[in-house]
């Protein structure tokens, strides 16, 4: 304990360090006499832990010596030791700051008064530092209150207000003067006031509402509440709410861009360095089949399965250049190809985190097939311009065979040499049926149609295949009478049965069992056929079964595309089903195709049944007597074997003859035989003067002049053409000796009331 005694007489200074000593008080005792020794002492800070002062001093008093106590360490107990001092001395030195006093000649209380002044001082200066810092808390709590973005608010449980910051004023342009006595309940969104009040009732750990600035408009507000009872035993609640009005747009624009990016048809995808995927949307599941929840944390390339080497270049140049734009042929959940139109692009993060890979890829799967389809079709405009380019010359070239042939076999009685000439026939045909197919195919020409009967057309093709197929191949027919007859032609429906044949064989190469079936079916009005309404409902139905190897489910949908084909090189051109369906597609009706692997396949062919359901005469029935009676026809035609071949059958059949070479030619031989020149067979497409030009200069010289026209590659379109010209008859080049005689004598006895243009083909 150290002590500042303030004492002229020396004994007095030993005698209480004396008594201090033996109360086990040990102390350092410094005294002086002075005012000046006083103040030099008293100056040195935290120098003494208690003032003891004699009362009566030579150079000056007591009360003096109070006064400087009090002013230069006003925290130090001050205590009066003095030999005489009056009461009223005493009331006064306790009024002016001392903390007691003692009579020397009573130093038995020195102990206790020591004691308790020190404790005293002890407990005022805590007293006086627990002020202090609670004055420093309040001013550092006033200073983060008001400095703060943070509203805060202390509120009654009825939500009547009992302090508010000031920074309302700021964030809700309401003056805390305003709040504080109003109701702050009142300030709420109505929708969000019901739930604010029930949370007042307990703690709140975190909720969100809508308030009401002093200017009308809602801001948003997160708040945080903690209840506390006061003195007087109330609760309340103590708020802390920030403004998030802007953090919610943001959330709202992000929840918007996120739900675009779900209805996104493309793949957005998000990976980081390790092509670890982190983000998925609906558009890659769709694109790739896998969801979200599968996708996450997988590693890309395991998932869309990417051809290796260009993906590693598409990576490689990612980590160059930070970007990289391609198509990729991927891989979807089904094993299936998908071809991608793919973006990378190497995004820095924001936050100093690490980069990541934002990848956007478009599904151009259907853009390739259709571009493989652009090929197709080129390559089979090329086909068209070549079949085109060569038909002409093939149909001229079989015409003299077929017409020629049976003329000849029917001036032979040799069976052998009949024999042949049929075969010679057959094979002509044959060639005619494939100029025709193709030119039919690549330029959807529509050759004439008749009333056919499903069983005769059926037993030709039955009879070819007998004939013809291996005999490890047994082949039935289920043929039943009664058939309802069909509007077709009867060429193209020979192609789509031999075509559905020949595969069936090709299906068998070890042997099997080719059934071909015929039967009258009559479905439901309305019903529906590859989501179109179909509104006839009476077919003739044809199925071609075989027992062959079947058709794998995975290359079902591409069978009828052109040139696709799984036969090996050489052995098949693709074309043979396009042209069935494009052949069936073009009559009106629609084909249905059954297949198991290793069981066999069935094609079932429907084909609208013809205006009249009574089945059609048989071969040979009504058939009209085709020879002339000397009239004079004009054959004008470039190729000189088919003028002679013409002119030979014609002769042979009652008709006289002139033929010409080119429409120049025809121009003189008609002048010569104006008047006795019946009918014109022309070609259309000749040298010099073309079949057109020709039939107008012969119309102006005779208006009423019978005109066939005759051509390899007739289209419609040309049909209608040399309709307009008054052309009779059609002959599509190569055709046989009856279909000539046919054309002429119904040019001849025509009507007079009938109408030019008609194509008299007789049933089959």
């Amino acid at each position: 304990m150290r002590i500042l005694c303030l004492e002229d007489d020396p004994n007095s200074a030993t005698l209480i360090e004396a008594i201090l000593a033996g109360e086990g008080r040990h102390c350092a005792l410094e005294r002086v006499e002075t005012r000046t020794q006083f103040e030099t002492a008293l100056a040195r800070s935290d120098a003494f832990d208690l003032i003891l002062a004699d009362y009566a001093l030579p150079s000056f008093n007591g009360m003096a010596a109070l006064g400087i106590a009090r002013r230069l360490a006003p925290e130090i107990p001050f205590i009066f030791v003095s030999g005489s001092l009056g009461e009223e001395i005493a009331i006064e030195s306790l009024r002016n700051g001392a903390t007691d006093y003692l009579l020397k000649d009573n130093l038995s209380r020195l102990v206790p008064v020591i004691d308790r002044a020190l404790k005293e001082s002890v407990d005022r200066r805590e007293r006086l530092q627990a002020i202090s810092s609670l004055r420093e808390s309040e001013e550092r709590f006033r200073l983060l209150i008001e400095n703060s973005n943070d509203l805060v608010a202390e509120i009654c449980l009825d939500g009547l207000a009992v302090y508010a910051s000031p920074n309302h004023e700021r964030l809700l342009g309401h003056a805390p003067a305003d709040i504080v006595g109003s109701n702050v309940l009142d300030l709420v969104h109505p929708d969000d006031r019901p739930r604010l009040a029930r949370e007042f009732d307990q703690d709140v750990a975190t909720t969100s509402f809508r308030c009401r600035h002093r200017d009308g408009h809602w801001r948003w507000l997160e708040a945080a509440g903690r209840r506390f009872r006061t003195s007087d035993g109330s609760i309340h609640v103590v708020v802390v709410s920030r403004d998030i009005t802007e953090r919610r747009a943001a959330e709202k624009l992000i929840a918007e861009q996120a739900r675009l990016l779900e209805l996104a048809s493309d793949a957005i995808v998000v990976c980081d360095l390790e092509d670890r995927v982190r983000y998925w949307n609906s558009g890659a599941g769709q694109i790739f089949g896998w969801s979200a929840k599968e996708a996450a944390g997988r590693i890309l390339a395991d998932l869309i399965k990417p051809v290796a080497a260009p993906y590693a270049e598409a990576r490689a140049a990612l980590s160059r250049t930070g970007r990289w734009n391609g198509e990729l042929r991927l891989r979807h959940q089904n094993g299936s190809d998908v071809f991608v139109s793919l973006r990378l692009t190497r995004v820095e993060s924001a936050d100093d985190g690490p980069p990541t890979v934002l990848a956007i890829g478009t599904d151009v799967t259907e853009k390739h097939h259709l571009e493989s389809q652009l090929h197709r079709a080129q390559r089979l405009e090329g086909v068209g311009l070549l079949a085109s380019g060569i038909a002409h010359d093939l149909n001229n070239v079989l015409a003299p065979i077929l017409m020629a042939a049976p003329l000849l076999q029917s001036e032979t009685l040799d069976p052998e040499n009949r024999e042949l000439l049929t075969t010679i026939t057959t094979s002509a045909q044959r060639g005619a049926d494939m100029v025709k197919q193709i030119l039919g195919f690549t330029r959807g020409s529509e050759a004439g149609r008749s009333v056919l009967d499903p069983r005769l057309l059926l037993n030709e093709i039955i009879r070819l295949t007998r004939e013809t197929f291996p005999r490890a191949i047994r082949v039935q027919a289920q043929l039943p009478a009664g058939l309802w007859p069909v509007n077709g032609d009867p060429t193209q429906l020979h192609q789509v049965f031999l075509n559905l044949c020949i595969n069936a064989r090709d299906a068998m190469p070890e042997g099997g069992q080719l059934v071909v079936r015929a039967e009258n079916v009559s479905l439901a009005p309305d019903f529906q056929i590859n989501g179109s309404v179909r509104q006839l409902a009476s077919f003739v139905k044809f199925s071609i079964t075989d027992t062959g190897e079947g058709i794998p489910e995975e290359i079902r949908e591409r069978i009828f595309e052109p040139f696709f084909t799984t036969k090996q090189p050489g052995k098949g051109t693709g074309l043979g089903l396009a042209s069935v369906r494009n052949i069936i597609n073009g009559h009106g009706g629609f084909l249905r195709v059954e297949s198991s692997v290793g069981m066999g396949t069935t094609f079932e062919i429907f084909l609208p049944c013809a205006a009249t359901m009574e089945p059609v005469p048989g071969e040979g029935q009504g058939k009209e007597k085709q020879r002339g009676s000397g009239e004079l026809i004009l054959v004008v035609d470039d190729e000189v074997q088919i003028r002679e071949v013409s002119r030979r059958i014609l002769e042979l059949n009652g008709y006289r003859v002139e033929t010409a070479g080119d429409g120049v030619e025809a121009i003189t031989a008609f002048s010569r035989n104006r008047d006795s020149v019946q009918v014109l067979i022309t070609d259309t497409d000749m040298p010099r003067m073309d079949g057109k030009a020709l039939i107008r200069v012969l119309l102006r010289m005779r208006p009423n002049l019978r005109i066939i026209a005759s051509g390899g590659q007739l289209t419609q379109s040309d049909r209608e053409a040399f309709r307009k010209l008054s052309v009779h008859e059609f002959l599509d080049k190569p055709y046989l000796p009856e279909r000539l005689l046919s054309a002429a004598h119904h040019v001849i006895h025509e009507d007079s009331q009938g109408q030019p243009g008609t194509e008299s083909v007789p049933v089959r």
